[in-house]
This record gives C-alpha cells, sequence and structure tokens, in this order.
C-alpha cells in the first residue's frame, strides 16, 4: 500500500507546453487499452512528438498515423538507451514493478519527468483528471491517492460548468484592450482587474450563457460607462 502523507508537501499544480517536445509512452505488455489510446491522444493533441514503445497494434498505429503523421513514432521493442533521446516526459502503463522501478530511477537519472498509471509510488509527475472549455482547461488531482475521487469530481465539474464557458473565455479576451482604451480609470492592472472580477461576480457568465454575447456586451459598456460617470 501506498504511504498516505495528510499535509505533506503538495505538488506544483502547473500547465506545461508540449509542443515540439518529445515524450516517452512505454505500452502495457497486453498492448493498447482505452486508457493508453485516450493519454496518447491527449498528449499528441498538445503537440507533443509521442515515441510509443512496446504494445504495438496494427489498427491503433495506422488510425493515430493517420491523424498525427510524422507526431508519432512507434518502436514495438522495449525500452532502449536510444529511446530516451531529448525526451521531456515518461508515461507509463506498465503492470511490472521492475520496469516501473527501473523507468522511474532512469527518469530521474536524466532529470525527466515520470508518470506510471495507477502506480503513485513511482511518479514524479500525476496525470490529472481533466474538464475541458476549450481554451479553458480545468485539472484535478488527489495526489494519487484517489483516483476514482478525482474521476467524480470531473463529472461533476463537467455536469456543472456550461457549454459555453470557453467562448465565453475569448469574447472576454476581445473586450481586454477595449476595456484599456475606454475606461482610462482603470490605467492600472489591478484596477483592470477589480473591474473585471466585479462583472463577472455580478453574474457576467450567466448574462451570456443565458442571453448571449449581446446582451453580455451591453452590461459590460454599461459599467464602464457608469465608472465613467461617477469619476467626473
Amino acid at each position: 500500500m501506498d504511504d498516505i502523507r495528510i499535509g505533506s508537501t503538495p505538488l506544483l499544480p502547473i500547465f506545461i507546453d508540449l509542443r515540439g517536445r518529445t515524450c516517452l509512452l512505454v505500452d502495457a505488455e497486453q498492448g493498447p487499452s482505452v486508457e493508453v489510446s485516450r493519454k496518447a491522444a491527449a498528449l499528441l493533441r498538445a503537440g507533443a512528438r509521442l515515441r510509443w514503445v512496446g504494445g504495438e497494434s496494427p489498427q491503433l498505429k495506422q488510425t493515430l498515423t493517420d491523424d498525427w503523421g510524422e507526431q508519432l513514432e512507434w518502436h514495438p521493442s522495449p525500452v532502449q538507451p536510444q529511446h530516451w533521446r531529448d525526451v521531456w516526459l515518461v508515461v507509463s502503463f506498465s503492470s511490472v514493478v521492475a520496469t516501473n522501478e527501473w523507468l522511474s530511477e532512469q527518469a530521474g537519472q536524466r532529470q525527466v519527468f515520470f508518470n506510471a498509471v495507477d502506480k503513485k509510488r513511482y511518479c514524479s509527475a500525476i496525470w490529472p483528471a481533466c474538464v475541458e472549455r476549450l481554451p479553458v482547461q480545468l485539472a484535478l488531482t488527489t495526489g494519487g491517492h484517489s483516483p476514482a475521487l478525482a474521476g467524480y469530481l470531473r463529472r461533476w465539474l463537467e455536469e456543472l460548468l456550461p457549454v459555453t464557458l470557453g467562448s465565453f473565455a475569448v469574447w472576454l479576451a476581445s473586450w481586454r484592450q477595449w476595456v484599456v482604451d475606454h475606461g482610462g480609470h482603470y490605467a492600472a492592472v489591478s484596477q483592470r482587474a477589480q473591474f473585471w472580477q466585479r462583472l463577472l461576480d455580478n453574474g457576467l457568465l450567466t448574462r451570456y450563457t443565458r442571453d448571449g454575447a449581446a446582451a453580455a456586451e451591453s452590461e459590460l459598456r454599461q459599467a464602464v460607462a457608469s465608472q465613467q460617470d461617477r469619476s467626473r
């Protein structure tokens, strides 16, 4: 049983840019599973160059190669020294203790982050449960203590968060410069942060989701105009 230390040093939650960077995926001994395919696709969508070692499946290989082309390398043999070349992250689906121990040791020596699926004791990186409303991304972890709980929280948030959250984030970004240009009283970054916080606290997301972008725009313009009137 893994050591569980409540209140121990927390993990650092961070999002990393994998575009053009090589990740090593060590497949399970019994071959690719739905979980392997899902995480491989996530790495490829993030722009990683994926070096897939072991567990070759001709059908899956053809499908992923058709979709991702040169981003993907296949190596049916076990992990070899040359497979570590230029690697930034290693993800292992192996169920063999000796394999994960060796991979973890090798990754540490090379200063490469290592994730072993459902094998917390070997990990220097935890794969979180994710909720996506792109460009909004939320990542959840229990520090490896309960993947089931992380999955439950993910499903709960999937139901809670509106499907329009991503488009709302893009819409907000399109108005940031306008607020700078038309809200001279928001010259400081802290003042603009407070302005946006008030709008969000007062239900701007709900207005956008329920009534559309035009209604949200009207509310934003009114908020800027009201502040201008108060500052005269």
